[in-house]
């Protein structure tokens, strides 16, 4: 399969530990938006049976072994971890493997999360909290340590852009999904940058046509848009083979 690069986009505070005034309103951020994303985002995502999820992982169509060899790479703008759970509950699911077996195969995906995430997956290392909507002081603890928030000062985060860039540069074919087209983050990718050799399609519903000449003036004309949602778009634009 050729090479793919997705990118995506789309109270009850606990107690706050003695910090330095200047973490306190990062630590607030960080907490209203773990309270109001954890129990609505992740489980209004996941559809395991239909939605462009399952439609990419059917055109996965490779044995367990050979699973993590597939040329994909998903980079995302979301907190939640809606793509690893699906793509470990379905590897899991289809092949009666064991957590360690799948977690392996899962792995070698690259999925990079530019601002963060509402935490690891309990199969996942560093500090976890279960997939889903229950809110809890550990749910917000976990969900603060793992959230980035634009004006920190954040090495890992650089560190995930030139992760992210490399593997844009690496891809034949790239898919903007539900992405939202920020200046700043096509900056950041460094999209007018790319080869114009590449297939680069996005999808564009809810814009105007002004927006989408202001967007496509943004990335010298490298993306091409795509009317439809994102199964749509992957039914339309990916050439599998």
């Amino acid at each position: 399969m050729r090479s793919i690069s997705f990118a995506t986009h789309s109270f009850g505070l606990g107690k706050i530990r003695s910090m330095p005034f200047s973490n306190i309103a990062p630590t607030i951020c960080k907490s209203a938006m773990a309270a109001i994303l954890i129990p609505c985002h992740e489980w209004h995502l996941f559809r395991y049976d239909q939605g462009w999820l399952r439609y990419l992982y059917n055109n996965l169509n490779t044995s367990f072994e050979e699973f993590g060899k597939n040329q994909l790479s998903i980079i995302t703008f979301n907190y939640d971890r809606t793509v690893e759970h699906f793509l470990f509950t379905a590897l899991k699911n289809t092949y009666n493997k064991t957590k360690d077996e799948v977690r392996a195969v899962v792995e070698q995906i690259p999925i990079i999360h530019l601002h963060g995430r509402l935490g690891f997956l309990p199969w996942q290392s560093g500090s976890s909290r279960a997939f889903g909507g229950e809110i809890n002081k550990r749910a917000l603890d976990v969900s603060i340590q793992n959230i980035k928030i634009i004006h920190e000062d954040i090495k890992s985060r650089d560190a995930d852009f030139t992760a992210a860039k490399t593997l844009l540069d690496a891809a034949d074919q790239i898919i903007f999904m539900g992405f939202g087209y920020n200046k700043t983050n096509l900056d950041r990718l460094e999209i007018s940058k790319l080869s114009a050799e590449k297939v680069i399609w996005g999808t564009n519903i809810g814009l105007a046509n002004r927006e989408l000449a202001t967007i496509s003036h943004h990335c010298s004309g490298k993306i091409q848009f795509s009317p439809g949602d994102c199964l749509e778009i992957l039914r339309e634009r990916i050439v599998w083979e």
